[in-house]
């Protein structure tokens, strides 16, 4: 799946309602820049999650980063809508009635805390990361959307 950040400020969402939410969710104010996603910039999907029905696409903000991180989906347009041959299916649950459904590759699914792992660095997670990366980003490179 590819994106194109078309809105960086919270503000360019048309919906109020959503707006307030994300306002909360971001703790940002309705006219700020989000800086860190480039308006006409194309980005990999590295998975999707759904938040409150809301849903957020795994992305990493810069070329080189070394993990990505969720954006609201509202912030971009869908260049590539095919859902990578890497994604499974996964719903949590937690004993405080959070809830989320996600869209990420098997060895996210499998491994505790991979995400958390993989912000902090740990060497398994990077290399877990990096391998579907690469797979993914040659995965809608090298096929033209049907």
């Amino acid at each position: 799946m590819k994106v194109r950040c078309i809105k960086n400020k919270i503000s360019a969402i048309p919906q109020q309602q959503v707006r307030k939410w994300l306002k909360k969710y971001l703790n940002y104010d309705e006219n700020h820049s989000l800086e860190l996603i480039k308006k006409g910039q194309v980005y990999t999907v590295y998975g999707l999650h759904f938040w409150e029905g809301h849903p957020f696409y795994f992305i990493c903000e810069e070329e080189d980063g070394e993990y990505p991180v969720t954006w609201y989906a509202g912030f971009f347009e869908v260049l590539d809508d095919r859902i990578s041959k890497y994604w499974r299916l996964t719903y949590h649950s937690t004993e405080l009635a959070f809830a989320w459904t996600s869209l990420v590759h098997k060895d996210w699914i499998a491994h505790k805390n991979f995400y958390e792992n993989l912000v902090d660095g740990c060497e398994e997670e990077i290399t877990l990361f990096c391998k579907y990366r690469k797979e993914m980003e040659e995965e809608f490179d090298s096929d033209s959307p049907a």
